[in-house]
């Protein structure tokens, strides 16, 4: 019989993913829609507006988080702009239909393909190899 103390293994995996998605905002920072526009250099009216066609386009990750959407600031280069191994990356996600915090969480995640480190580590150092990584992940059966 369970101790009833225990969890249900549901409840246990969603405090895990939890915990996992407030370490990548601890150890990433990350921007509103509006911060996003400033870094960029956008004039809009609407500054909420540039991230959200970027999203759109897949040419970056927003995350839903406490009902604000967010965008970690390790996709931004030094002009504030998506870097396109992000975009790469995301193209090769999209058969895996992937939610935006499993692929934020991709790149924060050690990669055996990448030796052990995680994709953020090497993503300007190394895009093609972010995007190699990418596609084997892609391939690899889920489940």
């Amino acid at each position: 019989m369970p101790d009833r103390h225990t969890p249900p293994p549901a409840i246990l995996q969603a405090r895990r993913n939890e915990e996992a998605r407030v370490a990548l905002l601890d150890e990433f920072d990350a921007l509103r829609g509006a911060h996003v526009a400033r870094r960029a250099g956008s004039k809009a009216k609407d500054r909420s507006a540039l991230a959200s066609r970027w999203r759109r386009e897949k040419r970056l990750i927003g995350v839903e988080h406490v009902g604000v959407t967010l965008y970690p600031a390790f996709q931004f280069d030094a002009r504030g702009r998506p870097r396109p191994v992000v975009e790469e990356v995301l193209r090769r996600f999209e058969p895996l239909r992937m939610t935006s915090w499993e692929q934020a969480l991709w790149f924060t995640n050690a990669n055996g393909w990448l030796d052990g480190l995680r994709p953020v580590d090497r993503i300007e150092a190394a895009p093609s190899a972010v995007i190699a990584a990418a596609r084997e992940a892609a391939r690899e059966p889920v489940g």
